[in-house]
């Protein structure tokens, strides 16, 4: 009796072991759940890590895990929400957080802060914190440019070269929607523009400029005053109206337009940007704790909305990329992926609402009647966008 129970207590240990390791292996197995942000927009990625019982930092350390999260924004057309499955109990640390990023691409290294309203995080440079943007202390009543409100922009376009994209991270906010970022796709609005007008867009540069940032957004609120902006205010970098993907836009930044005057200049950007934010091609990102939202300064504009409540009920960090990171196709394991995140049907469903407008015949810079072509295109543009 005791030889047969001690052989046989070896073999139920063996199988024990062998059934809490595969239960640890299952509790570990960490993918990425892809789906579309809304069903109402053709933009946009939501990345959903599940990490099992895994920590934060393990499973951003994993190369499939990374991959995956590449692929996402590669496929996205410049926005993704990412989430973890199940819901962390604490919010990621600093480590946690700059695994998250580098996952994505090259974080940069930026001493200035983005005026007295931002902090570093631990005086590290790629790490900025902040709770209510300057922008986001103004009234507004729609998300479609007025000409004045929202502030769509995209950040630092005044440098070149400018970030390529940008991260927030949320770790508190305030409840019942305060505080959303909204994002603009100006990959889809330039894509129901005549092929006219991307040609003359293209070859139709604008100045922007950091002092005029800085003008504008005083302007804009009576509580934003001189030292929330701070820094060379002689900067400026120069960029196409489109760059052959997206319109680059950003109303309160641009000086000037190359071979218009000043109003000239105000009249063209404004109507483009009034366009670019039709509801159409605008999503609405609602914060939650823990989530981290990443965007392309290349094919998106951005604008933070209202923020009433004490500072101390919203905290964020920010972070910006010199360079992302490209998938490697052979590298693309544990990721379910959704459907094309653009369609042909998709456009069909907008093309009645611009196919009967008559684009401007010609943009010339050399003829007389460059006012005039002007003109029509803002008219062009204002029937299109609404």
């Amino acid at each position: 009796m005791p030889i047969f129970y001690s052989k046989y207590r070896r073999r139920i240990s063996c199988i024990f072991f062998l059934i809490q390791l595969i239960g640890a292996s299952k509790g570990n197995e960490r993918k990425v759940q892809l789906s579309r942000l809304s069903p109402k927009i053709a933009f946009g990625i939501e990345a959903t890590i599940e990490h099992g019982s895994s920590s934060p930092y393990e499973t951003l350390n994993d190369e499939k895990i990374k991959q995956c999260l590449q692929q996402a924004f590669t496929d996205s057309l410049g926005l993704v929400v990412v989430r973890w499955k199940p819901a962390l109990d604490r919010r990621l640390n600093k480590d946690e957080f700059l695994a998250l990023c580098e996952a994505f691409g090259q974080v940069e290294y930026e001493t200035a802060v983005d005026g007295s309203f931002e902090r570093l995080v631990d005086n590290d440079a790629r790490i900025h914190e902040f709770s209510v943007a300057p922008s986001s202390r103004t009234t507004m009543t729609t998300v479609q440019f007025d000409g004045e409100k929202p502030s769509w922009h995209t950040d630092q376009s005044f440098r070149k070269p400018r970030p390529e994209a940008s991260l927030l991270y949320c770790l508190n906010t305030p409840a019942n929607g305060v505080g959303q970022t909204l994002f603009a796709s100006t990959v889809l609005s330039a894509n129901e523009l005549h092929p006219k007008v991307l040609e003359y867009l293209r070859t139709t540069v604008a100045r922007h400029s950091y002092s005029t940032l800085r003008t504008n957004l005083q302007n804009l609120s009576t509580s934003v005053d001189a030292s929330v902006l701070t820094g060379d205010t002689d900067r400026f970098a120069d960029y196409p109206l489109y760059n052959g993907d997206a319109l680059d836009l950003a109303p309160h930044v641009i000086a000037r337009v190359s071979g218009l005057d000043n109003e000239q200049s105000k009249r063209l950007v404004h109507a483009l940007v009034r366009f670019a934010t039709a509801p159409k091609f605008v999503y609405a990102h609602v914060w939650n704790v823990d989530d981290t939202v990443l965007w392309s300064n290349h094919r998106l504009m951005h604008a933070a909305t209202p923020v009433t409540t004490l500072p101390s009920n919203r905290l964020m960090w920010r972070t910006t990329f010199a360079k992302m990171n490209h998938p490697d196709q052979r590298n693309i394991g544990n990721c379910v992926f959704p459907p094309p995140t653009i369609t042909a049907e998709w456009f069909d469903d907008y093309n009645a609402a611009w196919s009967s407008l008559t684009p401007p015949q010609q943009f010339d810079s050399n003829k007389d009647s460059r006012y005039r072509q002007i003109e029509d295109l803002v008219t062009y543009l204002t029937e299109l966008g609404g």
